[in-house]
Parts: C-alpha cells; structure tokens; sequence
C-alpha cells in the first residue's frame, strides 16, 4: 500500500480514499484473509486461500463467463461468490473444476471472491486427463446444500 502519515501527521486525500476502499473490500472478503493459508489449488485467474474446508478463489483477472480450477482432490459441496452468496454452475471432471455462468463483468473491480466449500479440508492432486464429468448446480438460492443437475450444460 505504501501509505502514511504527512509530516504533520495528516494523511492525504488520495491516502484516505485508498484505505477506505481497502476497509470497505475486507468487511466482505475479510474472512478469506484472516486465519487461511495457501490452498494447492491452482487458477489462471489469481490465488487461491484456503480456511477448513473452504477455499476462496481470488480473481484478480475476472475472466468472464468461466473459471478453471486444476488439481482438486476434494468434491465441491457447495460454490458462491462473496458478497451476496450468488450461485454458482459447478462441473467437476476429477481433479478439474469448472465454474460456469459467471457474470461477464467482475462483482468486484480489484478481487472478486469465489468460495468453494469442500467435503473436507482442500487435497492438491496431480491433473489427470480424460476423465469422465460430474454435472451439478450449486444452490444458494434455496437450500445451500441441495444438488441440482446443470441441464443446459453438455460434457
């Protein structure tokens, strides 16, 4: 960040800005930050972190309508993007995810937060190709643990 105190102890006006938004961007995405650690999940989008069984994709390069996530040795219970909990279209083919249906435009400017909620805490597994797929759709809308079938996507 970089910021400080003028020598008069003031901060400037560009100072004060940068800070609030930083403030206001951890109230919502704080919990991906406090208490994780490195997840072995790895995405062209950004980073991922990772506290229990939840992982927190930090897109810092929002892609558009999908995201890849490789090497996930875990099954995906559960997928939403912070702030609101929107759903999110998961298929998983082994150790590859695929998040679809994203919004063609970031939820966030800087880092928008995609959390997975696994059945139990993230294992990094080598890819593996040629695998058959697992289609399902991840509610939040409803029941946030009810699976449903992603009808409109093929394998």
């Amino acid at each position: 960040m970089n910021v400080g105190p003028r020598a008069n102890g003031t901060f400037s006006p560009e100072a004060l800005e940068r800070l609030e938004a930083i403030g206001q961007w951890m109230r919502i995405g704080g919990e991906s930050i406090y208490g994780s650690r490195r997840c072995p999940f790895t995405t062209t989008v950004g980073l991922s972190t990772a506290k229990g069984n939840k992982v927190y994709i930090h897109a810092f390069g929002w892609s558009g309508e999908e995201i890849c996530i490789a090497g996930v040795g875990n099954s995906i219970q559960l997928a939403y993007i912070l702030p609101k909990g929107e759903e999110v279209c998961v298929v998983q083919n082994k150790d590859r995810v695929f998040l679809h249906k994203l919004s063609r435009l970031a939820p966030d400017p800087y880092d928008s937060v995609v959390v997975l909620e696994l059945d139990s805490e993230p294992i990094g597994v080598p890819y593996h190709s040629n695998e058959s797929r697992r289609l399902v759709m991840l509610s939040t809308s409803t029941n946030p643990y009810v699976m449903k079938k992603c009808s409109d996507l093929q394998p």
